[in-house]
């Protein structure tokens, strides 16, 4: 017992020393609290219409996207606009008059001569292209060319493949005629208004979304996919993934309807859109992501019968569905508070 007591005594006072020779620390220079005020819009967005054509074997998106906004506060000689990366062809009004523009980075900034009044509708269509790094992706690739493409606009990503106003506090209603190569569907946010060929042999599919959300929850997913429909209290319901999955999708998301039920009840207010739509991907970063009335899922969550005995989806498909009301239907004002969704 005594050797013990020494040996302990011992350690604590080589401890004791080596403490005491060590260097102080120095002092971190930490910067003071500031309040990060969000952008504010000058004026209100009211409605975003895409056109798009997909090029899998570029990796790439062109088209136009016609904004329409009313102007506030005082005339607007200028408004800039989010745009990632996208190459800017030309802008122009809603009657096809050429405006001046600048373009950078990360901005697009597009002038008016004579300046706009206040509280009166305008429009500006943008025509673009992009082969984007953020915003929207090409995946499950069949030797070179990618099966299928995704978006994830959270938090400031949309940016990346449309030019918006990227904050969580601007709302707008939109669209998205996307033309799609052979073979390929897609699901975007709201209600599917068209559906045609092409003389390519590809389609053309138009989507359209009623309530005003904001420009990260807008989503398109597209490409070589298998799609399963349900129904829920007169809502279509669908489930989206790689045809080899197929088979595991109605399983999978068996208990949607009853999670919408369960969410309308709780929020006391009912499944508010016009279609609910969850679409697994390859190669994707999250578990999933609540776009407007269309989740994008891992398609690692859906699995066999056996590999449903070892992971059970319900929980992530619980969480995507209760944000479409907490999170798109009532939105945090800033990023600050997102964790608020």
């Amino acid at each position: 017992m005594l050797g013990k007591l020494r040996s302990f005594l011992s350690a604590t006072m080589w401890l004791g020393v080596a403490a005491c020779a060590a260097p102080k620390l120095a002092q971190l220079d930490i910067p003071p609290l500031a309040a990060h005020v969000p952008r504010v819009a000058p004026v209100d967005f009211e409605h975003y219409a895409l056109d798009l054509a997909l090029d899998p074997d570029a990796r790439a998106v062109s088209g136009t996207c016609r904004i329409r906004f009313h102007p506030l506060g005082e005339a607007l000689r200028e408004l800039a606009l989010d745009a990632h990366e996208l190459t800017i062809a030309g802008v122009t009004d809603g009657e096809g008059r050429a405006l001046g523009f600048e373009s950078s980075r990360n901005e697009l900034r597009v002038e008016f001569a004579p300046a706009l009044a206040p509280g009166t509708s305008h429009e500006v269509v943008v025509t673009y292209s992009a082969r984007p790094r953020r915003g929207m992706y090409f995946v499950g690739e069949r030797g070179q060319r990618p099966t299928h493409v995704y978006t994830q606009g959270q938090c400031e990503d949309s940016a990346g493949w449309f030019p918006c106003w990227d904050e969580p506090a601007e709302r707008a209603t939109s669209e998205l005629r996307v033309e799609l190569p052979r073979g390929w569907i897609s699901v975007a946010a709201g209600e599917r208004i068209e559906s045609r060929p092409t003389e390519s042999g590809g389609t053309v599919e138009l989507w359209r979304m009623s309530t005003p959300h904001p420009a990260y929850l807008t989503t398109l997913v597209a490409g070589e996919l298998a799609e399963v429909r349900d129904q829920w209290n007169g809502v279509p319901l669908s489930f989206i993934a790689q045809a080899r999955l197929e088979p595991y999708l109605e399983s999978t998301f068996s208990d949607t309807p009853q999670i919408l039920d369960f969410f309308s009840g709780l929020a006391g207010t009912r499944y508010p859109y016009e279609k609910y739509s969850q679409a697994c991907v390859g190669n994707y970063p999250h578990g999933g992501m609540e776009n407007v009335s269309a989740t994008t899922l891992t398609d690692a969550c859906v699995g066999d019968p056996r590999g449903q005995l070892d992971y059970d989806a319900t929980g992530l498909i619980a969480h995507e569905a209760a944000h479409q009301w907490f999170g798109n239907l009532l939105t945090c004002a800033d990023w600050s508070h997102v964790w608020l969704n």
